[in-house]
């Protein structure tokens, strides 16, 4: 498990406590694999944190728990308190969120490719979810203007 995501070393004993952890919330399963020994498998849930596959939400997580995302939420309460306008992506950042993504190319596409992959499983769970409000509509055409991100 260590070796394919270039984890560093740890400890067997400490790894396979965080893995049934992780099956007890049911994010992997377990299964015998030999009479004397145990492995995990993707459930649904870690499917989706895979980085390929249409259903991946892999890129989503990246961006949100990335630096640049979190530091809005770390001085939250602070911006609320505060009197003044100043949204917290940019008090954080030092600008807006459009033009920081302009500015920094690894950013803009981690940006890109969670809008992406929120928008494949968005998108489709929307329209299966809700037909009473597509009805009579026999196609959909979404735009989006991400000229500014590109």
């Amino acid at each position: 498990m260590e070796a394919p995501c270039h984890c560093p070393p740890c400890e067997p004993s400490r790894l396979y406590r965080i893995m049934r952890f992780l099956v007890h919330y049911q994010v992997f399963a377990e299964e015998p694999v030999s009479q004397h020994s145990t492995g995990f498998s993707l459930t649904p849930l870690s499917s989706r944190l895979i980085n390929h596959g249409e259903k991946t939400m892999a890129p989503l997580i990246l961006l949100q728990s990335s630096p640049t995302m979190l530091g809005p939420w770390h001085s939250l309460s602070a911006r609320v308190l505060e009197s003044g306008n100043m949204p917290p992506f940019e008090a954080a950042n030092g600008t807006d969120l459009w033009s920081y993504a302009e500015a920094n190319p690894g950013h803009r596409k981690l940006f890109n490719d969670a809008m992406a992959c929120s928008e494949r499983v968005t998108v489709r769970a929307v329209i299966e979810g809700c037909p009473e409000v597509f009805g009579g509509v026999e196609s959909l055409v979404m735009l989006v203007e991400v000229t500014r991100l590109l």
